[in-house]
């Protein structure tokens, strides 16, 4: 049943899915998309700007991250891992670049490959540049509505030399459900302009932090 992404293991048991993918309303991905486009897009392009020839990176599932992928199509010898059906399909047949879909179950109306398969992949893996995106930023960290999300979130996190959220502002100051990971696991935060002052302030002022606005 884990391997179809029924349940999540946990310890001393487990957990029907449906359960941790519901206890909080997330839109899907459709309606994801048509939100903040022109902040996602503005983002996006300051993020592809870090990501050279020659590299690997893994996009992180989401609509934020797949604009991200629309910007390095005129790449060379560059290698992207994906777990995001749409994502592989915006990158496919494109000449310099090495396409890597991590396998696993996919998550329905989000287009996402979740489950044991793809977090295995991801843990034999070691890249340049992981970009993710972010359902909530708050003081605590990185946190999204569905706990079957985070094995392979985690698992992205840990193959990358550098980490990179991808987030319009209308994901701080707030916190949901799941918990991905802590603000000290973070390279670099990328934004618009819209964030709130106070929110950009506090993380200007980690050290270990870039804050980056498009």
């Amino acid at each position: 049943l884990s391997a179809h992404g029924e349940i999540v293991r946990s310890h001393g048991g487990a957990i029907y899915s449906k359960e941790l993918s519901s206890t909080i309303f997330e839109p899907e991905y459709d309606y994801r998309a048509h939100s903040q486009t022109e902040e996602k897009r503005r983002v996006a392009t300051v993020a592809a700007q870090q990501i050279k020839n020659g590299q690997s990176i893994i996009l992180d599932s989401g609509s934020a991250t797949l604009e991200v992928a629309k910007c390095i199509k005129d790449r060379t010898n560059l290698t992207v891992v994906t777990n995001d059906i749409r994502i592989g399909m915006e990158l496919s047949n494109i000449s310099g670049i090495k396409l890597v879909i991590t396998g696993g179950v996919e998550r329905k109306g989000f287009y996402t490959l979740i489950g044991p398969h793809a977090e295995s992949l991801l843990e034999d893996l070691s890249v340049n540049t992981a970009i993710l995106g972010a359902y909530a930023i708050n003081e605590s960290g990185i946190s999204t509505v569905s706990l079957i999300q985070v094995g392979v979130k985690r698992k992205i996190i840990q193959a990358a030399q550098k980490v990179i959220i991808v987030a319009d502002y209308s994901k701080f100051g707030t916190s949901v459900f799941a918990r991905v990971c802590s603000l000290d696991e973070i390279d670099e935060i990328i934004t618009d302009d819209k964030v709130d002052p106070k929110y950009r302030e506090y993380l200007e002022k980690r050290g270990n932090l870039k804050i980056t606005i498009a």
